[in-house]
């Protein structure tokens, strides 16, 4: 379950993470698997009740797909 804020944030964070993808990833006309299952995640997101959506489920998988592409220090 997640508050209407946690559903702005989780919102937000997809946002973040596409930009960060479109800044680094090669320019393509088409979108890779993940930048796909970002913008089927925030259409989830948007459609569901926020009482229906696991908080910290989604947002662990959102962050999953940004760390994959941070380059190590």
């Amino acid at each position: 379950m997640a508050t209407i804020i946690q559903k702005d944030v989780l919102i937000e964070a997809i946002a973040q993470i596409q930009g960060f993808l479109s800044r680094n990833l090669p320019y393509s006309d088409s979108l890779n698997d993940d930048e796909l299952f970002l913008c089927g995640l925030r259409e989830h997101i948007y459609s569901t009740h926020h009482n229906q959506l696991d908080y910290e489920s989604l947002l662990v998988d959102i962050m999953k797909i940004k760390e994959k592409y941070e380059k190590p220090l």
